[in-house]
């Protein structure tokens, strides 16, 4: 049975609306107190910095599952997490971090440590493609088990969210239609797919990825797109890897998501560094209310 979808009129949550307007009420700390920065450049042999805490978490699922102190630290948004001890991202932070070529590989092998989680694998870090994990027999490191998690896990939503704003915030935006578009093609696959079986439908997982994950894009006209490919894929039915791979390749070639490999077109650059085209700019933003709908801000 097809899951019950938000409205596309839905209003925004108050989470939302601050993230899409860049958090014009965050409170600025001084330039002096940095614990994300911090907590990403710790020596390796340091006990309390992000590479012993990803040597921990690496594919121990129960961990990865049952600890709600981690997703925090691993990734920093500009929002107060349910992690007292961990601090909001600051503005002067985000800068020293997406130029530290360190940070920004152990940033990434944070997100690759969850997606193994989700049963997904980054099959090209530069433009963010993905697959399922390998070895499905694997027990419960397969995809299978890891989908089922994942579906029946509701707690992990609110993570992806969170996961989601910081690919934005830390220089991996282009990760995040990626990202969608890929879960997209598990939920409606192509007869010759690989895994021809529907997968991550279940309406909690399908609500959140509506109302939440394909918000966390900044740039209008990318987010308008990816707004209309998912509504066009779940009116016409199969869409599948190919059509995903075609699209991570249009990105690849031009540098826009939405256009076709092989086609290139004039491209005005948003302010936070992606690509649009000149016909996008004016996308229209999605609908605010004064009162967001119910749902827990992320972990």
């Amino acid at each position: 049975m097809q899951p019950a979808l938000l409205s596309p009129d839905a209003p925004l949550s108050r989470d939302m609306r601050d993230f899409l307007s860049s958090y014009p009420s965050q409170l600025r700390s001084p330039p002096s107190v940095a614990p994300n920065y911090a907590f990403y450049t710790r020596p390796p042999a340091a006990s309390d910095g992000v590479i012993a805490m990803q040597k921990e978490l690496r594919g121990d699922w129960d961990k990865l599952e049952w600890r709600h102190d981690f997703v925090q630290w691993l990734f920093p948004i500009r929002e107060q997490g349910m992690n007292p001890r961990a601090r909001p991202l600051q503005v002067h932070e985000i800068g020293r971090m997406k130029d530290d070529e360190e940070v920004m590989k152990r940033f990434r092998e944070s997100y690759e440590i969850m997606l193994a989680f989700y049963g997904l694998r980054l099959v090209d870090p530069e433009t963010g493609e993905l697959d399922v994990t390998v070895a499905p027999e694997k027990s419960d490191g397969g995809w299978p088990a890891r989908f089922y998690n994942l579906e029946h896990s509701m707690h992990n939503y609110l993570r992806i969210t969170r996961i989601l704003k910081s690919l934005h915030e830390l220089a991996h935006a282009h990760y995040i239609p990626s990202f969608l578009l890929a879960i997209l093609a598990l939920q409606h696959p192509a007869p010759d797919d690989a895994h021809p079986a529907a997968r991550l439908k279940t309406g909690g997982l399908v609500r959140s990825m509506d109302g939440y994950w394909r918000h966390c894009i900044r740039d209008a006209g990318t987010r308008e797109w990816v707004r209309a490919t998912l509504e066009r894929v779940r009116r016409e039915g199969a869409w599948g890897l190919g059509a995903y791979r075609a699209a991570v390749l249009g990105y690849k070639q031009t540098g826009i998501w939405g256009q076709p490999p092989g086609e290139e077109q004039a491209v005005e650059q948003a302010p936070d560094g992606e690509g649009q085209t000149a016909n996008e700019v004016d996308a229209e933003a999605p609908k605010v209310a004064e009162e967001p709908p119910v749902h827990v801000t992320a972990s």
